[in-house]
């Protein structure tokens, strides 16, 4: 299952902590309000997309849930 994160607080860096101890989830995308925020975020877990709008992300068919 591939999850998206939304934001960049303290909660989604503990979520993809917890996320790399389970093999069946995979970390495809991360949304922020900010591309460099963003960008940074999706860098320190190697995640290679990044959104800026929630539509977008949504529409992505590769994104299975979001947290």
């Amino acid at each position: 299952m591939t999850f998206a994160t939304i934001g960049s607080n303290f909660i989604v860096h503990r979520f993809a902590l917890a996320a790399k101890l389970h093999d069946n989830l995979a970390y495809g995308a991360v949304y922020s309000r900010s591309q460099d925020t963003g960008q940074e975020l999706a860098d320190q877990y190697g995640v290679a997309k990044v959104y800026t709008s929630l539509e977008a992300l949504a529409l992505d068919p590769d994104i299975d849930l979001s947290t």
